[in-house]
């Protein structure tokens, strides 16, 4: 069976729901397990301690017990920064653990791009993350003098990595839900002052309707029908639109490190 999530304003009405769950669970010849459940009391924007309980057995609070839920983890402080201070810590051994095995260089990047990053966007994506804190998470164990160009540039020695900001940046850009309550409803994505997700989207999808207006651009000399076309934006479903969104954000940061590489060339040659 699967999590029952109860939310409600007030203590009596909690308490009647759980009276009646706990009646229509029975009829099922089924029983809530009180050591597995949790309760947050919040009262005028402060943590409570009240207590609810499941027949006689009292139901722990995230004060007493916290847990893990959908990859987030509620204290009794319910701030992301004590999260975030966790996260950098698993990263720190993530990375250790990866570099300690016997395996070769090519394997270990495998590992990296494949297994962990996969891993550490989840909790960038479920917690209020400032990208400044991304940008910082992703230098972790590298000198100071080994800039994101040396790392992710498009250069004779290209690492098969890929940037943890630009996947951070994929994943916050996701949105237009079929639901429309969740649409309506969106939530303020926090990520700082530096990058906002609304701002990001906004920009990819005017490019994209630019891209529509001009068309597509023949470049070499193959002839015209012999290049690959563009999907159209105004013609893409819902899902399509989503994807093509995303990619453009993602083509757009290639592009501002490829400024950054070439402006970093003008000044080794000067």
């Amino acid at each position: 069976m699967g999590d029952i999530t109860i939310l409600t304003t007030t203590v009596p009405c909690t308490r009647r729901i759980l009276r009646k769950v706990e009646v229509n669970i029975g009829w099922a010849h089924m029983k809530i397990k009180p050591s597995k459940s949790r309760s947050i009391s919040v009262v005028k924007g402060v943590l409570a301690d009240l207590q609810f309980f499941i027949g006689d057995d009292p139901i722990p609070t995230i004060s007493e017990q916290p847990v893990k839920s959908l990859g987030g983890r509620y204290e009794a402080s319910l701030k992301d920064k004590d999260q975030v201070r966790q996260l950098r810590k698993d990263i720190n051994a993530g990375l250790l653990a990866i570099d300690n095995t016997e395996l070769h260089g090519k394997l270990k990047s495998w590992c990296f791009q494949f297994g962990f990053i996969s891993r550490v966007l989840w909790p960038l994506a479920v917690y209020e993350v400032p990208i400044s804190t991304v940008e910082r998470l992703e230098r972790l164990g590298l000198q100071r003098c080994l800039t994101t160009i040396g790392l992710y540039g498009d250069s004779v020695l290209k690492l098969p990595l890929t940037s943890l900001t630009e996947e951070f940046k994929c994943a916050m850009t996701l949105n237009k839900s079929k639901d429309l309550v969740i649409r309506e409803n969106a939530p303020t994505l926090a990520t700082g002052r530096k990058w906002i997700p609304a701002r990001a989207v906004e920009e990819a999808t005017a490019a994209l309707r630019h891209a529509d207006i001009v068309g597509n651009v023949q470049q070499g000399r193959g002839g015209l029908g012999l290049t690959t076309s563009s999907p159209a934006w105004r013609s893409a479903t819902v899902p399509a639109q989503k994807k093509m969104v995303v990619e453009e954000v993602r083509r757009q940061e290639e592009a501002y490190e490829r400024k950054r590489l070439r402006y970093s060339e003008l000044a080794a040659d000067t």
